[in-house]
């Protein structure tokens, strides 16, 4: 009975720290781990523009709506459309786009492009440059494409690893 009645005190302790450690890992985590595809809404102005966080892939897409139809609807049509991988992200940031910087297009189509509007913007820094996606809140999304860009990396990683011990 004595022993129970100090044992139980500290394997709850011992069950609460590691509640704790479970719930306080950020779901970023998890999120880069699983295969859930994330879209997120850009801003960009007569468009109706998103970026979608594939398992592997980072894709674009904007389209012109006809009167009264919304993105998605059979009569939206996608003008603007592209993508790369999420292993060529290294680092991410953000930045706020101002009426004396370069408005560069970030999204081109067959016959358009789209330049990025004044405002918050997400940045993502790869091997070949940097790309700016003007959105809300950037902050929402950065943490995940950076957490599933290195998840990728790992498991990438992870796979020649097993691949070389197996080989021989």
């Amino acid at each position: 009975m004595i022993l129970t009645a100090v044992l139980l005190p500290a394997v709850c302790l011992l069950l609460v720290i590691q509640a704790r450690r479970i719930l306080l890992a950020t779901p970023v985590s998890v999120v880069a781990g699983s295969d859930f595809m994330l879209t997120y809404p850009l801003r960009s102005e007569r468009w109706s523009a998103s970026v979608i966080l594939d398992k592997d892939r980072l894709r674009w897409e904007a389209s012109t709506n006809q009167l009264g139809s919304g993105y998605g609807s059979p009569g939206s049509r996608i003008d603007v459309t592209g993508s790369f991988p999420l292993s060529a992200v290294v680092d991410t940031g953000f930045r706020v786009v101002r009426e004396d910087d370069d408005h560069r297009s970030w999204m081109r189509g067959q016959l358009c492009k789209l330049h990025c509007p004044l405002g918050p913007a997400l940045v993502l820094h790869t091997k070949d440059g940097e790309w700016s996606m003007p959105m809300n809140a950037p902050d929402r999304l950065a943490p995940i494409v950076l957490a599933r860009a290195e998840h990728l990396r790992a498991e990438r990683a992870r796979a020649r690893r097993d691949g070389e011990t197996t080989a021989f």
